[in-house]
């Protein structure tokens, strides 16, 4: 029997086949085929990604934010869409499809080495398998998240490594580049500078009633008192103490909260879960704003990044939000109240009116005057005059600013009318009139008189270090580059337009 099925085997296969294939085809006619397709969130290289697997990923997102993988998400959560979340997904579906394409696939030793080196499962510098079985019965399992999934991660984490030292050996870097580029740093520079202050072109501008009355005619529709929203929210932060720490100490305090923050989050995402009844269970005190507008926010909320359009993106059929993070902690907000925007008549919007066609007037006048003076300061120059004579010419008085170089700019932390042209100048060359820069106070036209050379003494004792770090700079914006380029052609569609 066994070898008359070994001799008629090619036939039984083909057999067994043409079965499975019309069983496919009963089983699965077009219009399951059609609701398969429909049940897809969008798709990538062409093909579907279905709500199912979008989810999974979204999962992994939150796992790789708790456990602080921020190279990870610095990369794959950002650069398409308004959502973190959603760029994470298509980055990570996007480094998956490089990754394969370069046969870069992380072993088993290097999956497990990733995971020990993970801070959250570190304990005086040595890994700790205790933590780690914490993580998994506390943050993996709540979310149906299997350890096999975990290893997708970090996968993920490891191609992403390899990818980078890929592209940074395709990016050569040279040591002329270099010492221009610290050069260009590093070099005094000699300004002189005219000064434009916007009070003098203020006082000569005029704005009329007849054209804040045409200017809300013309606009009407877009003069509306702010809506203004008040919230809940409930505030996991790090002890006054812990808030001047840095790296990994940071790190490692704020790991606590974050299982906190999350743990709320999850509870939220159950059927029927109220904002105030999962705080009063786990304990948290509810704190509430006063009513604010989107541009801006109450002092309170103000260090969470986003918090404006966070909260004005909520509604009342989903008033609660994801967490969000901040220096000190991390967020989370509920919907309590909102007054909307009303339209406003004539004398409500003139203020606004009047200040934004005066403000256009001053910016035209000063325009102007700078594009005249350039012309004229660029002409004398060249007739042989100095900027000093240029400048009395015009009627105005010429600045000289102490010498200074743009890596000097960098490591000051004052501000002032005279830094901002100074920064505002520092990629002019020798001999260059600029247009108009503005300042806090106006403008200014500014004439570098003279580039230092070179102290070829400090560029030999910094150019190693100096080669190094310009490199690795480098090598970052090449890779982010690069990995935008291959989101582009990865040709994701979401949503309706993935038909």
């Amino acid at each position: 029997m066994i070898n008359l099925m070994r001799k008629n085997q090619r036939w039984l296969m083909m057999l067994i086949s043409i079965v499975v294939i019309v069983a496919f085809v009963f089983l699965y006619n077009r219009a399951d085929l059609e609701k398969l397709s429909k049940n897809a969130i969008g798709t990538i290289y062409g093909k579907p990604v279905t709500n199912i697997e979008f989810g999974r990923m979204e999962k992994q997102f939150d796992v790789a934010r708790i456990l602080g993988m921020y190279d990870l998400l610095q990369i794959l959560a950002s650069g398409g869409s308004r959502e973190p979340m959603e760029d994470y997904v298509w980055n990570t579906l996007v480094l998956r499809e490089k990754a394969n394409r370069l046969l870069i696939e992380p072993g088993a030793d290097a999956i497990t080495a990733k995971i020990q080196s993970l801070q959250p499962f570190q304990n005086d510098g040595q890994f700790d398998f205790t933590r780690y079985q914490a993580f998994v019965a506390n943050v993996l399992s709540p979310r149906g998240f299997s350890e096999e999934q975990f290893n997708d991660l970090v996968r993920d984490e490891l191609r992403l490594e390899k990818l980078r030292e890929l592209i940074a050996t395709a990016s050569i870097t040279s040591e002329e580049e270099v010492r221009e580029a610290y050069g260009n740093a590093f070099r005094k520079r000699h300004l002189q500078v005219v000064k434009l202050p916007r009070d003098t072109f203020a006082a000569t501008v005029k704005v009329t009633p007849e054209e804040i009355k045409s200017y809300f005619d013309k606009n009407q529709s877009t003069f509306k008192s702010d809506e203004k929203r008040s919230v809940k929210y409930i505030a996991l932060t790090l002890a006054e103490a812990d808030r001047k720490l840095t790296g990994k100490e940071k790190v490692a305090k704020l790991q606590p909260i974050s299982l906190q923050a999350d743990d709320f989050s999850q509870r939220m995402l159950k059927p029927g879960a109220k904002f105030d009844a999962i705080a009063s269970e786990l304990k948290l005190p509810i704190k509430e704003t006063a009513p604010f507008t989107s541009a801006n926010p109450p002092a309170e909320i103000a260090g969470v990044t986003q918090a404006g359009p966070a909260v004005f993106a909520l509604t009342a059929e989903t008033p609660d939000s994801d967490v969000f993070q901040a220096d000190d902690g991390f967020y989370i907000f509920h919907l309590e109240k909102i007054e909307p925007s009303v339209p406003q008549t004539l004398a409500e919007a003139t203020p606004k009116i009047t200040n934004l066609l005066q403000e256009e007037k001053i910016a035209t006048a000063m325009t102007t005057k700078a594009a005249e003076l350039q012309k004229a300061f660029q002409a004398a120059l060249k007739a042989g005059q100095t900027f000093a004579q240029a400048a009395e010419a015009a009627g105005l008085k010429a600045e000289t600013l102490p010498p200074y170089s743009p890596a000097e700019l960098q490591q000051s932390k004052e501000m002032n009318a005279d830094r901002i042209v100074q920064m505002r100048a520092a990629s002019l060359a020798e001999g260059a009139v600029s247009d108009l820069l503005p300042t806090t106070d106006g403008g200014a036209i500014a004439y570098v008189e003279k580039l230092e050379p070179l102290d070829d003494a400090k560029w030999k004792s910094d150019r190693e270090s100096i080669m190094e770090r310009y490199s690795s700079s480098r090598n970052e914006v090449s890779f982010a580059e690069w990995f935008r380029a291959q989101r582009a052609a990865a040709n994701v569609r979401i949503g309706a337009t993935a038909d």
